[in-house]
Parts: structure tokens; sequence; C-alpha cells
């Protein structure tokens, strides 16, 4: 890094994403090309996002990436880097291929891609919205311009929410937009998005930031009766908040599994912006920093039919 102003840096999502030991971080710049800052273990970070084909779309022209977020959504050793874009610009979801970069925008053959393009999204994640062991995704909308609906019918200034479930290799694409969704539907004119269990029923919430309008808590009601673990990761060392550390699971052979059992659970993180979590005893600890930074790493997953 060079010190010097480079990128608009409107999303960062931190992921070792060459297996190395060492977090990473994917940047995006909103019109300009994205950034992988290459973690090179000495304390310096070598910006590799050309190299290793997240820069650019497809076409090798910069995107208007916004929101960012980073999966194993395959269940594989696959990592998708999900990037919201502008309006009449589809998602991107930069996958590796045979578990290493380079990466490929595959937002179109997975699905999401098509769906998404007339949306300006801002806030990105993945997540299980419905224990099935599998990542979901979820982008939060809404246009810069409130009298945009005047130049551009086709666009509004707030816009629904979009939930994409994971169907996993059973469907002809893999993600697919959920259209029965209750309040999820409502057009908010969002911003940041982020997700946690608020009421502590086990399934994962969603928080809606707005520009000029109040905060949206979405509670999630669904009731197919799969089943979830959380777990709470504690370094022995100096990172006893265990950022970056990875929980891998596997079914025991004689175990009944109806759903997608989670076969690699994603990195601990320490998000500043994320709302305050539950643990398993039902204790609030806020996202990292101060006295409850031993609850930042903390995975949380459905495991399908299997009881955890």
């Amino acid at each position: 890094m060079s010190g010097l102003p480079e990128g608009k840096t409107l999303g960062v999502a931190p992921v070792d994403y060459d297996d190395d030991g060492w977090l990473d971080l994917f940047v995006t710049n909103d019109t300009d090309r994205n950034f992988l800052y290459h973690n090179l273990g000495n304390g310096r970070f070598a910006e590799v996002g050309s190299l290793e084909g997240i820069a650019y779309d497809r076409n090798g022209k910069s995107t208007s990436g916004m929101g960012i977020d980073t999966a194993w959504f395959r269940n594989d050793t696959e990592l998708g880097i999900g990037m919201g874009n502008f309006a009449n610009e589809m998602s991107s979801l930069f996958v590796t291929a045979n578990g290493a970069a380079p990466f490929a925008d595959e937002a179109i053959l997975e699905g999401f891609g098509p769906a998404s393009r007339l949306a300006l999204t801002f806030g990105l994640f993945f997540f299980d919205y419905d224990l099935d062991g599998r990542q979901d995704l979820f982008q939060a909308n809404g246009h810069l311009e409130n009298d945009i609906n005047i130049v551009q019918p086709s666009q509004t200034y707030a816009q629904s929410p979009q939930l994409f479930w994971n169907c996993g290799e059973t469907c002809s694409t893999r993600f697919i937009e959920v259209s029965d969704s209750g309040d999820l539907t409502d057009p908010l004119v969002g911003r940041g998005a982020t997700y946690a269990d608020i009421d502590a029923d086990g399934d994962l919430d969603i928080v809606v930031v707005q520009n000029g309008r109040r905060a949206v808590l979405l509670r999630n009601d669904q009731q197919l009766g799969h089943h979830w673990l959380r777990l709470r990761l504690e370094g022995r060392g100096s990172n006893r908040s265990a950022i970056g550390a990875r929980a891998a699971g596997h079914a025991h052979p004689q175990l009944p599994v109806t759903g997608g059992a989670a076969a690699d659970l994603r990195p601990g993180r320490c998000d500043p912006g994320r709302p305050p979590d539950r643990d398993l005893a039902g204790r609030q600890g806020a996202a990292c920093g101060g006295q409850s930074a031993r609850h930042a790493a903390r995975h949380h997953r459905g495991t399908g039919g299997m009881s955890a």
C-alpha cells in the first residue's frame, strides 16, 4: 500500500483466500477497480486484484462495487466473493476454481445475477436464513435520487430488499429469489445491512439501515423445523477473539441427514458494524472490543435435518 488515495473503499471483507493462515482484504471501490490486498505475513500487503481476477467484471470494466461479503457457499473448497453494484448493473459473484484464485464472476451461472440487475445494492451478505446448512444471500437496495422514477421509469427511490435461497446442487441455478418473504418485500431506501439472532430463537434476523428513514428490524419467523449449531471460539494466545479461525464440522455416517450439514463454517471475524449477538447462554456480547471481545468469533450455522 502506497499511502496515497487509490480507491473509494465502500466495502471491505477480510478472508484468507489462499489458505496461508493470514487474513487478506477484499475492497470494493465504486466505479474504480476492486482491490485484493494479499497479506504477506510480515505486516505488509500486496495489491493483487487484477492478477487474481476480482478487479474488473467479465468485460474488463470496473463495477460500482459497494456491499461485499464472502462465503464458501457451495460447502466445498470454492470461495465466493459477493459484491453489490449500481442500478442496471447486476451484482457480482467472484468464485475460485479448484479451491484457488484466479476468480471468475459466476453471478449469471449461479442464478442471482439477472434478478439483481435492476436494483441499486448497497448492503449484501451471505447467511443461512432457513437453517438448511447452505449459505443464502441477502441484498439491501435503494436508489440515490428520490425522484429517479421521473427520468427512469424502471427505477424507484425505495426498493425492495432481495433474499436468494441457496438451493444447492438439485436446481438448475443455485440461487433462487424468494418472493413470499413477508415484510422483507416492503420497499426500503436500504444502505447498510447485517444479521444476528436478535430474539435468540436459533434463526437469523436482519437489520437494515436506511437513508433519512428509520432502521428496520426484520424478524425471521421461519418454522421449517431445521436444527442449528452455534459455536463460540476463544483463542488461547494473543488472539483471544479467535479472529480468522475456522471450524470444520462433519456428520457422523450413522446420523440421518435430511438437509445440508455444515461442511465448513465461516471464518471468525470482528465486525464493528455488526449488532450484538447472543451466545448459547443468552448473554449479550458486543461484536468486538472491550470486555465482550471474547464473544467476537462466533459461528452460527443450520444443520438441516441433522440434530446437532
